[in-house]
């Protein structure tokens, strides 16, 4: 085969991996922590969201926070996740691990699936504005055939106001 010819095919083999990943990406679900903020001194709720999901029936997320900064309130379903069971296990001081499991697996696009409220403590120390992270340190979600779906992860900062 001449230069022209293999050329040819490891410019078609490149295009059909750029292919593969674009289908893989587009179909992964996005987990999300939108912006949100809040006073010191009051209650401020994180939705966990996700941008699109398919028959998910189990959920398991390790999230991580500032304990210095948030005191867990609860974890409370939404309309779509009303029909999962779930548990949270909140006995480590800035680390919360939800699971989330149902028979029949949900679907929707941009939907919340637990809304996170905290306390904002008053002897945090802040003077000014401070940004905080949420930290999603283990998320997997299963299908009602137990399959596992795929995600990404996007994550933004509570901003806490004095």
């Amino acid at each position: 085969m001449n230069n022209k010819g293999s050329r040819y095919i490891k410019v078609g083999l490149l295009f059909g991996v750029l292919f593969g990943m674009l289908a893989f990406s587009a179909s992964a679900s996005e987990l999300q922590i939108p912006t949100v903020e809040g006073k010191i001194g009051h209650l401020v709720t994180i939705p966990i969201k996700v941008d699109k999901i398919e028959n998910l029936a189990g959920l398991k997320l390790v999230i991580e926070y500032d304990s210095k900064l948030l005191e867990y309130k609860a974890a409370e379903k939404s309309f779509y996740t009303s029909s999962l069971m779930h548990v949270v296990n909140d006995k480590k001081p800035g680390q919360l691990i939800i699971v989330m499991a149902g028979a029949k697996g949900i679907a929707g696009k941009d939907i919340i699936l637990v809304n996170l409220t905290f306390l904002i403590k008053k002897n945090s120390g802040f003077k000014s504005e401070y940004k905080t992270d949420l930290m999603i340190l283990e998320v997997e979600m299963m299908s009602d055939q137990l399959k596992h779906l795929e995600c990404t992860k996007r994550i933004n900062s509570l901003t806490v106001i004095p």
